[in-house]
């Protein structure tokens, strides 16, 4: 059965592995291939099946990371009044990113110094997955195909002119269940549709043997911590995760692994506010902005109470 669920995470990096990407802010500059490595399995920076558009000019200055004379590939339509508002100034993690100007550069690294690996066109999009990261005058961003083939880094705008944007979610127009839940595009998403109001859905609760740990320093532990491993299963071991924690003070107690529960939770907890991420680069720890860090702890469901209602006979 590990092996069915490991298949799982193969063939569903997104549902299933970017919790624990995005989720963990998992890695400072130097640590972006081990970060591709260990959590996703994915290609190499720089091959050339993971970007657009190959850049013949490896250097590049300020002026030239974008064309700014684009507009957006995105409508302007009116969108209904979302539950939590993304800040002016900065990308959330894990959010669906749209490109708004012609030949965006693609990095190996941030900075301008860094190596060109392509150059996207207006209108295609990206997950940020953390960031910013400022060099060079410059915030740049961690950024994730769609089927996190490959990461890269962009610079998110230049004086005044935005190279990326928050894609609007889709948010459902009543409360979703667990498949809806899992089935959003990004960790961000289910925090602008939501807020903090409650959740009811249901799944089976359990891993089946994984685990895992991430060298850093994440506080609150039960929130924060990047490898989490308390899962809900539409279905055990087919399609993607929901991911669940508990407060230490909230007197629950995880219920065994296979039941079917019901769980009532929320996003957006007030804990969050006093998150904090740092992340070892194989030399020492670097904080994550703090902007992130109070986003990225936004982003998780939090459980209110459980409800156990079955066992799976389809759990280990």
């Amino acid at each position: 059965m590990q092996e069915r669920v490991r298949d799982q995470v193969d063939r569903h990096p997104r549902v299933v592995a970017t919790g624990v990407i995005s989720g963990a802010l998992v890695l400072s500059v130097v640590a972006v291939g081990l970060a591709i490595a260990v959590f996703i399995g994915a290609q190499q920076i720089g091959e050339a099946s993971a970007v657009p558009s190959p850049s013949p000019n490896p250097s590049a200055s300020q002026t030239t990371e974008a064309s700014p004379s684009a507009t957006s590939g995105e409508p302007n339509g009116t969108s209904p009044p979302l539950a939590f508002e993304a800040p002016n100034d900065i990308l959330p993690p894990d959010s669906l990113v749209v490109v708004t100007v012609d030949a965006l550069q693609l990095r190996a690294e941030p900075g301008l110094s860094a190596q060109v690996v392509g150059t996207a066109p207006i209108g295609e999009k990206f997950y940020a997955l953390w960031g910013p990261v400022t060099r060079d005058g410059l915030d740049w961003y961690w950024l994730a195909t769609n089927t996190i083939e490959a990461v890269l880094w962009a610079a998110a705008g230049s004086g005044g002119v935005p190279y990326l944007e928050l894609v609007p979610p889709d948010c459902p127009t009543a409360d979703p269940d667990l498949a809806t839940l899992i089935d959003m595009t990004a960790d961000w998403d289910r925090l602008a549709c939501f807020g903090d109001h409650p959740l009811n859905v249901v799944g089976t609760y359990g891993c089946g043997g994984c685990g895992g740990t991430q060298a850093g320093t994440y506080e609150p532990f039960w929130l924060a911590a990047p490898v989490r491993t308390d899962y809900l299963w539409v279905e055990f071991g087919v399609g993607g995760t929901f991911h669940l924690h508990v407060a230490p003070d909230s007197g629950l107690a995880f219920p065994p692994e296979g039941s079917i529960v019901r769980v009532t939770g929320h996003f957006n907890d007030p804990a969050s506010a006093t998150c904090a991420v740092s992340v070892f680069d194989g030399e020492q720890v670097r904080a994550v902005d703090p902007r992130t860090a109070d986003l990225y702890c936004r982003e998780q469901f939090v459980v209110d109470a459980f409800e156990i209602i079955g066992s799976d006979p389809a759990f280990p």
